[in-house]
């Protein structure tokens, strides 16, 4: 019996033993998406909005943003993945010239709030960080089918969000006079021309499979993610607090 009970024993003090040497989980420091203060300089750049028509650092609100900022979302989330939580706004104007979306995020260390993006807000978000801004117009040779949009990767060196060029189509079935056959390969109607960042005028027009070499670099197996938008009003505002 006394063996029974000594083995039993020492059977214990291995397990005790055996959990020592891990860490539990829940021991492990969690990184804060939003910090306090980043919670109330975000709130505080909402009231601002709402109540005086400024933008983060005084700035003001673009034309025709004020008449009716109801109309207008804020949303709070995690879009360049660092971890920390950013603001987005998207502003609705009477004007098509003042609608815009900023992104704007709360730095701790500095105490200061950064703006990483200014566009035009026809935004797609995704699980790498890359956001895909659509054009305001499409008035070339894109058709309905294809709408022109520009790429931007954030940059951890500058700390904000660095276009990486932008892509228009011609679709063939919207405009077939002149369409350049020869350079189609893939035989898919369209052609596309691609614009490098801080370029003057796109390339010359190349086959959807070079167009798509071209996309995969930035998005090939990323995932579409959205974020909780609301309208910037009081009631929405006090949710932060």
């Amino acid at each position: 019996m006394k063996k029974r009970i000594i083995a039993l024993m020492l059977l214990a003090v291995a397990l005790c033993c055996f959990g020592c040497g891990k860490k539990d989980k829940t021991d492990e420091p969690v990184k804060e998406a939003l910090s306090p203060s980043g919670k109330a300089a975000y709130y505080k750049a909402l009231e601002d909005i709402l109540n005086k028509g400024l933008l983060p650092g005084g700035e003001k609100l673009p034309i025709g943003t004020g008449e009716d900022i109801g109309k207008s979302q804020f949303a709070l989330g995690d879009v360049n993945k660092d971890g920390r939580d950013e603001l987005i706004l998207l502003l609705n104007s009477e004007y098509s010239a003042g609608n815009s979306a900023l992104i704007y995020l709360w730095e701790d260390e500095g105490g200061e709030m950064k703006k990483l993006l200014g566009e035009y807000p026809m935004l797609t978000f995704y699980d790498n960080g890359i956001i895909k801004v659509g054009f305001s117009h499409n008035q070339g040779l894109s058709g309905d089918n294809f709408w022109p949009f520009s790429i931007y990767q954030f940059d951890a060196a500058s700390g904000i969000y660095v276009k990486e060029g932008s892509v228009e189509a011609w679709d063939k079935n919207f405009v077939p006079e002149g369409f350049p056959e020869d350079i189609d390969k893939s035989k898919t109607g369209y052609v596309y021309y691609i614009t490098p960042a801080n370029a003057d005028k796109s390339n010359p027009p190349v086959d959807e499979a070079e167009y798509m070499i071209w996309y995969d670099s930035y998005l090939k197996g990323a995932k579409e993610v959205s974020f909780d938008f609301m309208k910037i009003t009081s009631e929405n505002i006090e949710k932060l607090k």
